[in-house]
């Protein structure tokens, strides 16, 4: 079961629901918590190559900023073992700073 889509992330942020590179995800008991978070969990690209690299690492920088002012935990699947360079250092999860 994949987990729910976060709309209250999205009202508040229309233009990232038509984004192909960021994804949030709510809390599975959303409706009954008052005090949370726009979104649980942000999905984000990490770069699969080091071609345009600066293009790819400003996606993943996107996602992880905008995780962090939501409040949101990271979490990214791709570009793991790919590039055979820095990228694979990348953090593929970040916990809640919990500082929204």
């Amino acid at each position: 079961e994949s987990p729910a889509p976060a709309e209250r992330f999205y009202e508040k942020c229309p233009s990232a629901r038509v984004a192909e590179h960021i994804r949030a995800f709510a809390s599975r008991h959303e409706e009954m918590e008052v005090d949370r978070p726009l979104a649980d969990t942000l999905e984000g690209p990490v770069p699969l190559t080091m071609n345009l690299i600066g293009n790819s690492l400003s996606l993943y920088w996107q996602a992880r900023g905008v995780a962090d002012m939501v409040g949101a935990a990271f979490v990214s699947s791709s570009g793991h073992g790919l590039a055979g360079a820095f990228i694979d250092f990348l953090p593929r999860a970040v916990a809640s700073s919990g500082a929204w």
